[in-house]
């Protein structure tokens, strides 16, 4: 039996996960079923997913306006002059 750092052993400690992440876990045994592809695709476009809902956008929005933007390389500009 597997144990946990709270005593709770087995299948117990899955009842108290929040249905949506019971409701990945049982995707991702579906697709193991399918084979080793499935599972990488299928987590692929979870991952994808997430980075794409709303609440990611917002915070993507946030750190690109706290981003610098950078100046030409200096070497581009004389390597052109020089020729």
């Amino acid at each position: 039996m597997e144990q946990t750092a709270d005593g709770q052993v087995g299948e117990d400690r899955f009842e108290r996960l929040a249905g949506r992440v019971q409701g990945a876990l049982g995707e991702l045994a579906g697709a193991a079923k399918e084979g080793l592809l499935a599972v990488s695709v299928g987590v692929g476009l979870s991952v994808l997913a997430e980075l794409m809902s709303p609440k990611s956008t917002r915070s993507w929005a946030r750190r690109a306006s706290t981003t610098r933007t950078a100046a030409r390389c200096a070497t581009a500009t004389r390597l052109a002059k020089s020729r």
